[in-house]
């Protein structure tokens, strides 16, 4: 695999680890995931959950932008990697990303690691095209909507967004397995 700024994966990635927030705070192994398209509001999810419930937010697009030559799908074995050898003393993490092409990756490297998995499924906006024709003009729609339906073929997610409720009803249900 590519290193990221000259440092081997599986080595402590001091760059991408220091852009990271509560990672001193103590909690057990609990990690929320994300099934969803591109701009199907996963990071406004995400940064809820990194205020309300302390956790660590790991973001794609981050680790994305803070390495080099980093092809399509290498990103996530370098959040595998970094899960692995997570030594962070909170084990409460939110992936800021969808899971949907890479969950046999991520989710082994998760469960293996001791983390209970919580997975969160978002819907595909009604105005997708849109949204892409804005932020992704040169990409389809249908490639990530393909990988959310194939990916859900072997998912069971814990919450569907919109058809188990919004946010609110989202929040009990994190409180009640964190806030015991």
């Amino acid at each position: 695999m590519k290193a990221l700024d000259g440092v081997d994966t599986g080595m402590k990635r001091d760059r991408e680890t220091r852009m990271l927030r509560n990672t001193e705070a103590e909690h057990p192994a609990f990690a929320v995931v994300f099934s969803g398209v591109v701009k199907s509001g996963k990071s406004t999810v995400a940064k809820v959950l990194q205020r309300r419930y302390e956790m660590v937010r790991v973001e794609n697009d981050m680790l994305r932008e803070s390495s080099i030559e980093l092809e399509e799908g290498e990103v996530y074995d370098v959040v595998a990697d970094l899960v692995r050898s997570w030594d962070f003393d909170n084990k409460r993490l939110v992936l800021d990303a969808s899971i949907d092409r890479s969950y046999n990756k991520i989710l082994p490297a998760l469960e293996s690691s001791g983390f209970l998995v919580f997975t969160i499924k978002m819907p595909v906006p009604e105005d997708i095209d849109k949204r892409f024709d804005v932020h992704y003009p040169d990409s389809d729609p249908e490639r990530y909507i393909e990988d959310q339906e194939q990916a859900l073929e072997g998912l069971e997610p814990d919450f569907v967004f919109g058809e188990n409720g919004g946010m609110r009803e989202l929040l009990r249900k994190l409180d009640r397995k964190l806030l015991q």
